[in-house]
């Protein structure tokens, strides 16, 4: 026999996808009367799976529980069918419970609230947790749900994505964190906009455009010198040339980080998608020169760029800046000791300097120089000295 609760539990899972089909469809309608054209749904914790994507990039998969508590239609019904008193304190109480993440008190304080009577009452932090702990316990139920749904143990998880307004309540962060044995959660993509982040870069996948991924090759503070490949494949048909773009940084987003160079590997065998393979090398030597090489496997047809190390080096700008006013300084040195009164052929013969201006008074002129000189001297021997 069946067991009255394994009925209602098939029940209830039939209706429950049934409601999400139809849901699915309403926003599908919704969107299409709005003149927009729908090429998926997205569930909410995908989307913000896929902003996690973008912002953790790693060569080893990951398994990683989204956290998913925010408002949603749940309450939609409930507020509808509310008075407008009701309706005006769930907004205060929102605004409170906001407040009550980041201070241990807050004020509702809400004017008129019924006919001829205000509302005015200061809630702690504790009274908060107090009142809503059956609420947080069962969100943990819900999490050991989807793990046993999912035939994963709370040691499979690498991460927690924490997703929505209310996954910021101090004591919802410390039960998550305590029911996964103190493990840290991640912070690292906003909650309010996590979804929407992660349905705009779908959007962009799905309409063909290329995500602005980087690839890391060299990982930061890898000891030099350093020698590392990674292998690409050519992304459309008949491709016969590949653009390599090197970047220096930590953003996942490679347009966020520092353009190195780009260069183009041409000659490449057009054929399908996805056959051609071209292995990219990053070797960087104890100078910290930095050099990039593009080899397709087929043709052994090479191209490379090498980068030079700009730590702490001067500008084209700043070198003619700084040889000037060596040169500056010599014409001054050599007018040392001479009168302001010095007589205006003797001033016109050595009193230029190389931006052609009169030099008017050589001795203030030489005191300038000299502090200028001074300073981009050991400027240069501390780009000689690195190099």
């Amino acid at each position: 026999m069946i067991p009255p609760e394994q009925i209602s539990a098939i029940l209830l899972a039939n209706l429950k996808s049934q409601a999400e089909s139809s849901w699915r469809a309403a926003t599908k309608d919704a969107a299409e009367m709005a003149g927009l054209e729908v090429l998926t749904i997205l569930n909410e914790p995908t989307a913000a799976a896929i902003a996690y994507k973008m912002e953790h990039f790693s060569e080893k998969p990951k398994k990683v529980l989204v956290f998913d508590l925010g408002g949603d239609s749940d309450s939609k019904p409930k507020r509808e069918n509310a008075r407008r008193m009701i309706r005006r304190l769930q907004t205060y109480c929102e605004k409170a419970k906001s407040q009550l993440s980041s201070a241990m008190h807050a004020t509702i304080s809400v004017d008129g609230l019924a006919q001829g009577h205000d509302f005015h009452e200061v809630f702690s932090r504790t009274k908060f947790e107090e009142l809503n702990k059956t609420l947080f316990r069962q969100t943990i139920e819900v999490v050991d749900k989807a793990l046993e749904g999912a035939k994963l143990k709370k040691k499979d998880i690498d991460d927690i994505l924490l997703v929505g307004g209310s996954t910021r309540i101090p004591k919802i962060k410390e039960m998550l964190s305590k029911h996964f044995n103190n493990k840290t959660l991640s912070h690292s993509v906003h909650p309010d906009i996590a979804v929407a982040y992660g349905a705009a870069i779908q959007a962009a996948l799905l309409n063909g455009k290329k995500v602005n991924q980087l690839m890391v090759v060299i990982p930061k503070n890898t000891k030099i010198p350093h020698r590392a490949t990674e292998s690409f494949r050519t992304s459309f048909k008949n491709q016969d040339f590949m653009r390599i773009s090197v970047y220096q940084g930590d953003d996942a987003i490679a347009a966020n980080n520092n353009l190195l160079g780009t260069f183009e590997l041409s000659d490449i065998p057009p054929s399908k998608s996805g056959k051609e393979s071209v292995d990219v090398t990053m070797e960087i030597d104890k100078m910290g020169i930095l050099q990039v090489t593009a080899m397709c496997r087929s043709t052994q047809e090479t191209q490379s760029l090498i980068v030079q190390s700009n730590k702490d080096r001067l500008s084209e700008a700043e070198k003619q800046k700084i040889s000037n006013s060596i040169r500056k300084s010599k014409v001054t040195q050599k007018y040392d000791g001479f009168p302001d009164n010095k007589s205006s052929d003797d001033e016109s013969t050595g009193g230029i300097s190389s931006d052609d201006e009169p030099i008017k008074k050589p001795q203030s002129f030489k005191n300038q120089s000299a502090g200028l000189s001074e300073s981009s001297s050991d400027s240069e021997t501390d780009d000689l000295e690195e190099w």
